[in-house]
């Protein structure tokens, strides 16, 4: 028993001591470059799996298991001098963990979708021109002159000439500039909020537990693979789930019967007339995170979840449903929702007061940087501070009006904060904003009190304001987390992270064009992300903006204090009884469509542990971990080789075995 437990939480001690590895520097660039040329080519060309569809990625983990799996135990049979050591691997996960913010829906499809979208999309049905080209701001748009979007949505004719770069560059320049400077802002607030998060609140980072736990398996091991391979509970689970993931290959061909188990699958649950059905699938990459999230947590997801939805079905009986409200469907119970989430965010910035003066103390004495930060506390402020004046003066140089400017830019942080800080807490893998800081502005304020400038400034903000990793600031507060509990000294840290971001971005981008220009076209991209029809959405929405008044009505309002209310009411029970089963954090995002959607996964996780705590307590679900490992691991390798089935003999036409649904 002693042994199982070791394998399952390695206690924390010293890994070797090491630097900035050059080699390991080289490996991490290297991957990020791959992964931002596979995951666009998988996703947009083969029309596979999408890769980086979660707050921790399985275009990271495939790569990372591989080193774990692959690679070192390689080395430690014919060269152990080379084997990557814990310090290496962490940085090198790292890298990669920052590398995915970039290609694919995270962020490449919403700004390839936006810049090359209205010259080349705009017809006299559709009314753009008339409404809204007067107020584009041109550059920060591919211009619609000569053949550059054209071949780039249908491909350059055979013969026709090369791809036209020279349109692409000014505006992508001044995007890139706004990109870096909000992932700069991420590591200033991540520096900013560090002690509170890791030493007075002392979250967990439950996404990024496990890779840290793996990695200290791999230091230590004295035998060829990590110790936790040689456990049965992690053998049982990776055979099982990559013996399901090769059978649901294998029914490609539609040979044999496919086994309804993964994203690819699921069936609607119908509790009540007239009530949204639930749907029924098991995500299994969902559900191994959520088995080791805290049990508290995945709870209060799907119980919220679930009472959200029969809220819903009620409120709609008695007629207080606003089916074609512009927040969505069930518009009245996501405001209730949202309005948690705010006041969540607010007292925990409050409760965090203390902490924030003396980090802005500390920045006004000395401008040292702490072993513990990624910076100096000077650094971080004056960082925040600049980068601030330079988004502000971006803003307002594309269109925004000063008196929005304030609204737009409370919504954005809040949800880039709130967002980071749930995920510290909760480790959920998929998890989307519950509302976009732009449609939530133009509601809040009125779309008949913007002037028609401001609104089309706003709707370009789908670029940033949809990206539900929050900009990296989340990204960046679980690397520091990884890097605190495995690097000795973080020098040099923040500056590679810069790096590797810098280096996604224009080979991400680049790519797409490339492909694009060069291929079957980005209009045949497909549906699924940013092209062949969910852009032109982007810019339907400025026109009924425009010639529509859009606001949130009182009921709305009204649920939105409901729910601030529940959510003060929560932490203060939370606080007086520490038995408490709701965990506020639930609340926040139970509700946003993501969620909904995983509610059977959240719940199954929940019941599993829950089921292994009362029947073994804590000593049976520690020995249970190396098996959501395992299961991880195969379904890791099973995604993969779907991947290169779909490349092989379905491209074009691929299988989505991993999605966040």
């Amino acid at each position: 028993m002693a042994t199982r437990l070791r394998i399952g939480i390695p206690q924390p001690g010293t890994l070797r001591p090491a630097g900035i590895s050059r080699r390991a520097v080289v490996l991490g660039l290297a991957l990020a470059v791959l992964i931002n040329i596979w995951v666009p080519f998988g996703s947009f060309l083969v029309h596979s799996s999408r890769m980086t569809v979660s707050h921790l990625p399985i275009a990271v983990l495939i790569p990372f298991f591989f080193l774990l799996l692959i690679v070192n135990p390689g080395l430690r049979t014919w060269r152990p001098s080379w084997v990557l050591n814990g310090s290496e691997l962490a940085l090198v996960f790292v890298m990669m963990f920052v590398s995915s913010l970039v290609p694919g829906k995270v962020l490449v499809a919403y700004l390839m979708g936006v810049i090359a979208t209205p010259y080349y999309f705009a017809r006299p049905e559709n009314q753009w021109e008339a409404t809204f080209f007067d107020y584009l701001p041109d550059w920060l748009l591919v211009s619609g002159q000569g053949n550059t979007l054209v071949w780039f949505y249908e491909g350059i004719p055979e013969g026709a000439g090369d791809v036209i770069w020279g349109p692409w560059l000014s505006p992508l320049f001044w995007w890139l500039t706004f990109f870096v400077v909000l992932f700069f802002m991420g590591a200033c607030m991540s520096t900013i909020m560090r002690r509170t998060w890791v030493a007075h609140e002392r979250l967990s980072f439950p996404l990024v537990r496990m890779a840290v736990d793996l990695i200290r398996h791999d230091e230590r091991t004295e035998r060829t693979f990590p110790g936790f391979v040689y456990d049965r509970m992690f053998q049982v689970g990776f055979g099982a789930s990559l013996a399901l993931m090769i059978w649901n290959i294998s029914s490609f061909w539609g040979a044999i019967p496919h086994i309804p188990i993964g994203a690819l699958y699921h069936t609607n649950l119908t509790l009540l007339e007239g009530i949204t059905a639930i749907r029924i699938s098991v995500n299994i990459y969902a559900l191994c995170f959520a088995f080791l999230a805290p049990l508290e947590i995945t709870f209060s997801l799907w119980f919220f979840a679930l009472c959200g939805v029969l809220e819903g079905g009620l409120l709609d009986r008695v007629g207080l449903q606003y089916s074609g409200s512009p927040v969505g469907a069930n518009a009245v119970v996501k405001a209730q929702f949202f309005g948690g989430f705010i006041v969540f965010v607010f007292w925990h910035l409050w409760t965090a007061r203390a902490q924030i003066a003396d980090v802005f103390r500390r920045a006004l004495r000395s401008g040292e940087r702490p072993a513990s930060e990624l910076m100096s506390y000077r650094v971080a402020v004056l960082g925040l501070a600049g980068c601030l004046v330079y988004l502000v003066a971006w803003l307002v140089g594309s269109g925004l009006s000063w008196q929005v400017l304030p609204v737009y830019l409370l919504f954005l942080f809040i949800l880039y904060l709130g967002t980071a800080r749930i995920i510290a807490q909760t480790g959920l893998a998929f998890m989307d904003l519950p509302v976009n800081a732009h449609h939530f502005t133009i509601l809040t304020v009125g779309s008949g009190n913007i002037d028609p400038q401001s609104l089309t400034t706003l709707g370009l903000g789908s670029v940033y304001a949809r990206n539900w990793r929050g900009m990296g600031i989340g990204t960046i507060a679980q690397s520091d987390k990884v890097t605190s509990d495995l690097l000795r000294d973080k020098r040099g840290i923040l500056a590679l992270m810069s790096v590797t971001f810098v280096v996604s971005l224009l080979t991400s981008i680049l790519y797409t064009i490339y492909i694009g220009n060069t291929t079957i076209g980005a209009y045949n991209f497909g549906t699924r992300d940013a092209f062949g029809g969910i852009n032109e959405t982007y810019f339907d929405d400025i026109v009924r903006w425009i010639r529509n008044a859009d606001q949130l009505q009182p009921p709305e309002f009204l649920f939105m204090a409901l729910g601030g209310v529940i959510m003060l009411v929560m932490t203060a029970l939370t606080y007086r009884f520490p038995g408490w089963p709701l965990a506020p954090v639930g609340f926040t995002v139970a509700f946003a469509d993501v969620i909904r959607l995983l509610m059977f996964s959240l719940f199954l996780a929940w019941l599993i542990k829950m089921l292994l705590m009362r029947i073994g307590g804590v000593t049976i679900y520690r020995r249970a971990q190396p098996f959501a490992w395992g299961v991880l691991v195969g379904y890791s390798v099973g995604v993969f080789l779907g991947f290169l089935v779909d490349w092989i003999w379905f491209p074009g036409q691929g299988h989505a075995l991993h999605e966040w649904t």
